[in-house]
């Protein structure tokens, strides 16, 4: 959620539109220069505009100088444990819930 929201700040800072990009089989994000992996690798499940699946396994969350963005839905799972990250896109806002239901 931190590199997300880190995203937005840049964009809306920079004036410039900044890509947040997730691999989804390593669970590694990259935000320009600066990247990293999820700890624990969990498995993940994105959904998020089309015009943003660059390539099989790849998901792109874009956010705009006016705060907004592509909007995506983020399902982390490790083990029992299942969260969502939505990212709306009229705001940009990234909101963090618990999930239901078997990963």
């Amino acid at each position: 959620m931190a590199q997300l929201r880190y995203a937005r700040v840049t964009a809306i800072t920079s004036g410039e539109a900044t890509a947040f990009t997730l691999d989804v089989d390593s669970a590694h994000w990259k935000i320009g220069r600066r990247e990293g992996n999820l700890p624990g690798k969990p498995t993940l499940d994105v959904m998020t505009a089309a015009q943003e699946q660059v390539e099989a396994g790849v998901a792109r969350i874009r956010f705009f100088p006016d705060g907004s963005s592509t909007g995506a839905n983020i399902t982390l799972s490790k083990g029992t444990a299942r969260w969502l990250v939505e990212v709306r896109w009229l705001t940009g806002e990234v909101r963090l819930s618990r999930g239901s239901g078997t990963p």
